[in-house]
Formats: C-alpha cells, structure tokens, sequence
C-alpha cells in the first residue's frame, strides 16, 4: 500500500510547481515564450534535418501553430532505388488579416522513382522566374515569385546510387524579394538544412558556406543589348528581332534561364535543367508539356550524373524562324554546357508530340 504523501513531500511539489509557473511567467513577460514552445516543435521537424535557427529568422519572432511540424511526406526506399522523400510545413501565427506566414521545406532523393514522384514539389517558384545562382560554393539557386521565395540546393553525393535535393518556399507576411536580407535567410535556411540533410544521410557532397548575400533575379525593366550580354545570355546571338535579353549571373545551379526579345517584353524563354529538373521536364515533354510552346529541346552528357542535361527554347509568339531558333538555342546550350564541364550538346530538335490522355 503506498504511504500518504508527508508534508515534507507536498511542500517540495508546491515548490516544484510554483518554480515551473515562475518560469513560464517570467518567458512570458520576456515574450521568450513563445520561442522556447516553438523550438521544440522545430526539433524533430523533417525528421530533425531542419536548420531551427534559420527557420525562426524567416519566419521572425512569433507563436507557431499547434501543427507546425505538418509532416507531408516520409522517408524509406524501394526497389534498391533511393527514394527519400520528407517534406514538412512550419507556421507561424501573425494574427494579422493578410494571413498566416509558413516556410515549407523539402529533401528528396534524386533520382525520383516514377512512383515515388511529386509534380510540383521540386518546381516552386520556379517555372516562370528567372532564377540565379546561390554562389557561396554551392550548386543551387533562388527565385522569387511575387510575394513568395524560393531557394534549392541540389548535393552530389558520391559513393551513393543517389543525390539530396533540398527545396524551402517561404511564403512569409512583409516578405519582399528586393530586400537582400529577406533573400538572403531564404538561402540560409536552404543551405543550412542541406547540410544537416548530408549529415543525416551520409552524404559526402561538398558544401559551401553560409551565403553573405544573393542576387536579385532581373525584373521585365532590367534587359540588355545581346552583344553586352555576360552572364546566362552570353553568346547568345540577336536573331529574329531580338534586340535585347533578360539574364542572370551565370554561376553552379541546376536551373538557368536566359530570356530575349524586343524591346518591351520577352518573347521566347531558353532554359537549362540540370540533374532533377532535366529529369522533371523531360517526362513533361513526354506526357505532360507546359502550355508555353516548346520549339527546340537538345540535351548533352554531363559527368557525375546519368541523367543528362536538357535545353529548351520556349516561345509565347514563336518570332523565330527555325533556322534562327536553332542557332539561339545551339549557343545557349553550347555555352550552359561548357560552364557545368558537360559535353557538347547534341543539334536542337523538335520534341515529339505530347501523348494524349494523359493528365
């Protein structure tokens, strides 16, 4: 039979309780609260890969929602392929009308097994953007879309039938992508969560450091004479009615874009995919093509990788004639190429045609 608590022991749980509600009060007053609930929640977040101090400095000061750990996908492997896919949401209570803000942060094995695939999951923020390069030693980049940012850090790993590819949207209140500050923790959180993902995984990549600052991706208003071109529209030849190109600094990334056309506004899209988004945007060709027009793809060998680079001209008016389509992508391509140690790209080609009936 279990003996009464003495007063000694009632005195000492009084005590106990007392301190604890002193605690809590005094992180309250110190509006500490908050940060202390929401560090643990950060802790286990994407099975622990997830850089907890990074996160907070996106997302700012401020009480997480009781689900702020949203696990949206899981880790494991099938077939001998890896397949390692974790995804998690961190959201944070503004309390303001405009909405919540939330950073959501994804790893993925890559290659990505068929089954295993995710279609928009690799892409945010990314499609209709001009990305640049995250520099730093790293092989990543940032985009901005509206009010949203994204960053990418894409880990060779060697030894290993696979590669990380950590993603981070920030969807954030206040955000805006022409203050470097907010850009820049942006790619800390990326950058630092791919390197706990490379710990966790044993992933031997090399790594950068901690970026000190990350270019503002060009606006429709920052174009350039295609002979004064230097970084990814370098080369690429004023055909067609081409009299200026929209770029970004060339640099490691798995994603470049450079864009041209008259003196208003774009009118055809180059883009490189390397690794994952060669791998993503061929299937779309495939099966799954964008609504904007693709004219000419080539692909070239790249080391270190299976998965071949892919070069797509895109056009929303289709001002080129083919002749003049090849030789602009033949000249982004070559160049893209050279820049990432790949081969000689193959000569531009029409894709085939979609299949029908599929979604």
């Amino acid at each position: 039979m279990t003996a009464p608590p003495t007063a000694r022991t009632r005195a000492l749980a009084a005590t106990a309780g007392a301190f604890l509600l002193l605690t809590a009060g005094w992180l309250y007053l110190n509006g500490d609260l908050d940060r202390w609930t929401g560090s643990r929640a950060l802790a286990g977040a994407c099975d622990g890969v997830l850089a907890q101090d990074e996160t907070r400095n996106v997302l700012g000061d401020g009480p997480l929602a009781e689900d702020a750990d949203r696990r949206l996908g899981e880790d494991g492997s099938t077939g001998g392929e890896r397949s390692l896919l974790v995804r998690c949401v961190i959201e944070r209570v503004t309390g303001q009308p405009a909405g919540d803000s939330e950073v959501e942060v994804t790893v993925h094995g890559v290659p990505t097994p068929e089954a295993r695939r995710i279609q928009d999951a690799l892409y945010w923020g990314t499609q209709s953007v001009r990305p640049v390069p995250l520099g730093h030693g790293w092989d990543g980049f940032y985009a901005s879309d509206g009010d949203r940012g994204t960053a990418a850090v894409l880990l060779d790993c060697p030894g290993v039938p696979g590669d990380l590819l950590v993603t981070v949207l920030a969807d954030v209140a206040g955000y805006n992508a022409d203050n470097p500050a907010h850009r820049t923790r942006v790619a800390r959180l990326a950058t630092a969560t791919a390197e706990r993902a490379a710990d966790r995984w044993d992933c031997g990549a090399p790594r950068g450091t901690a970026p000190r600052t990350v270019p503002l991706p060009t606006g429709d208003d920052e174009s350039v004479d295609p002979g004064r071109a230097k970084g990814t529209c370098a080369g690429v030849p004023g055909r067609g009615g081409t009299s200026r190109v929209w770029e970004s600094p060339r640099g490691d990334s798995p994603r470049e874009q450079c864009a041209l056309g008259g003196v208003w506004e774009p009118s055809s899209v180059l883009d490189a995919y390397y690794g994952p988004y060669a791998e993503d945007m061929r299937r779309r060709l495939v099966g799954e093509q964008p609504a904007q027009a693709v004219l000419y793809a080539a692909t070239a060998l790249c080391p270190d990788t299976d998965e071949p680079a892919l070069y797509v001209l895109h056009s929303t008016h289709a001002t080129l004639s083919a002749a003049d389509a090849r030789a602009t992508l033949t000249a982004f391509a070559r160049r893209s190429a050279t820049a990432h140690g790949c081969d000689a790209p193959t000569q531009p080609e029409r894709p085939d045609p979609p299949e029908t009936g599929r979604g």
